[in-house]
């Protein structure tokens, strides 16, 4: 789906939906993201596998711990 909004240049403008709305946006298979080699990183899979961090809010809730709790790297 992302492939074909991309080769259509359709879009979806986040500027307009709210903060709570972007919170719950899917953070690996983001729409706003163009190079998606990121997603298979070690420390991708680390996030996604065993934190269970789906969406931006979770890796936002994710990062306000304290860093001492953090071992993906």
């Amino acid at each position: 789906m992302l492939k074909a909004g991309r080769k259509y240049n359709i879009g979806y403008d986040a500027i307009v939906a709210g903060r709570d709305q972007r919170l719950k946006m899917p953070i690996w298979h983001h729409i706003g993201v163009l190079d998606n080699h990121s997603w298979n990183k070690k420390l991708a899979s680390c996030l996604r596998l065993t934190h269970k961090i789906k969406t931006v809010g979770n890796l936002e809730d994710y990062l306000k711990k304290d860093s001492k709790h953090w071992h993906c790297k």
